[in-house]
């Protein structure tokens, strides 16, 4: 099975077996359990060996949390450095005031990258609307019913408080690494090296944390590869499946009645030639023509002028007579039934399919496949087993 999006390409990779496309879904199978189990082989042995230096195992595990916590804290800092920006907006909009921050003697520009920390009080340039006290911004008395202030106070402590998390981050993880450096001397003693080339040695606290983390990750990153891959050849697989499926429906209609089949022409969308009209040509003999929303806006010309012609819907659908003029966005039928409304006019007899069973329903035309049976009429046809069908057999 091959073709899965460039799935199969991306863990090829990972798996550095240029023909794995190639392989069959067994061996396909034993590749990738063998790859995932050398991958966490090599995490559990360098785990191992960090557990053999004492104190390195807490102080990898230490650093690498503090790593995660720091980067969980810039993210939330940045939301409320965006919140901060979208509430200074709606608070100037809204009471047409012009703030500005300050430390206490010097302007603090807040344009989404400030440290909120350093302001002392904001102003409306005139007034003083809130001071900093404490890490806590207090509302002036004096400015307690401005409109909008209460928001703009929670959403600035917010942010505060976002900004002294992510400080406390950024300490933690120096000081993590101040520990690794302690041990550094005792790393030097042992034999780690990178799982990339198994002979570069890594000879630093922060180096076998930092190869602890690519070890992790490649393993994560193969097992997605892995999923990406099992998911797209399911689908390939699938899609297999219904090809075959369409060629089997396909082979019942064309064969010869003595094989088993209809013994008919078939005629898709694919035969439709362009407009306008676009147009869509049956020929002598008795013919079959698939239904699908691509047929809308064509008309089908010669349709039951020699032999018996059929237009399959398939099961499910009901033939309605529409008793006024078609109006797409009119409530029409039954929402719980997926309907052919037909109509009549000047000859021809036009169609209107419905996509979704509540289409006819005041959905709009986006929801309909019209189709016009050009010199047909009502009288002419007969609907039963998902068939629209005219004249005779050839």
């Amino acid at each position: 099975m091959t073709g899965y999006d460039g799935a199969d390409v991306s863990l090829s990779t990972f798996l550095n077996d240029a023909g794995f496309d190639g392989r069959s879904s067994t061996v396909q199978d034993a590749l990738t359990s063998e790859a995932v189990a050398d991958a966490e082989k090599t995490v559990s042995d360098f785990k191992t060996a960090i557990d053999a230096v004492d104190g390195l195992s807490l102080a990898v595990r230490t650093y690498n949390n503090a790593q995660e916590a720091q980067i969980a804290a810039g993210e939330a800092l940045d939301d409320a450095q965006a919140d901060t920006l979208g509430a200074i907006t709606t608070f100037e909009n809204r009471t047409g005031l012009t703030l500005t921050f300050s430390d206490g003697t010097n302007p603090v520009t807040v344009d989404g990258n400030q440290d909120i920390t350093t302001v002392a009080e904001v102003t409306d340039g005139t007034n003083t609307l809130l001071t900093v006290a404490n890490g806590e911004f207090v509302i002036e008395a004096s400015a307690a019913d401005v409109e909008g202030i209460n928001t703009l106070q929670a959403t600035l402590q917010s942010e505060y408080d976002a900004q002294v998390a992510a400080d406390a981050a950024a300490q933690a993880v120096i000081d993590a690494d101040a520990a690794l450096d302690a041990l550094d001397a005792e790393v030097a003693a042992e034999d780690f090296v990178k799982a990339s080339d198994g002979t570069t040695p890594v000879d630093t606290g922060l180096g076998v944390a930092n190869e602890l983390a690519a070890r992790e990750e490649t393993l994560t990153d193969l097992t997605a590869a892995i999923e990406r891959f099992e998911n797209a050849r399911s689908l390939s697989n699938e899609l297999e499946s219904l090809d075959e499926a369409v060629t089997d429906a396909e082979s019942a209609i064309t064969d010869s009645e003595a094989d088993g089949g209809l013994g008919v022409d078939l005629f898709t969308s694919d035969d439709v030639a362009a407009g306008p009209p676009a147009t869509l040509t049956v020929d002598a003999g008795d013919d079959v023509v698939l239904f699908s929303e691509e047929l809308d806006g064509v008309e089908i010309q010669s349709f039951a002028s020699s032999g018996e012609d059929r237009l399959f819907f398939g099961e499910g659908f009901e033939l309605v007579e529409l008793t006024e003029a078609w109006d797409a966005t009119a409530d029409t039928g039954d929402s719980a039934v997926q309907e052919i409304f037909w109509a009549e006019a000047s000859g021809n007899l036009t169609l209107y399919v419905e996509n979704k069973a509540f289409a006819g329903n005041a959905s709009g035309a986006d929801d309909i496949t019209e189709i016009q049976l050009t010199g047909v009429s009502a009288a002419d046809i007969e609907f039963s087993g998902g068939y629209l069908s005219a004249g005779e057999p050839a």
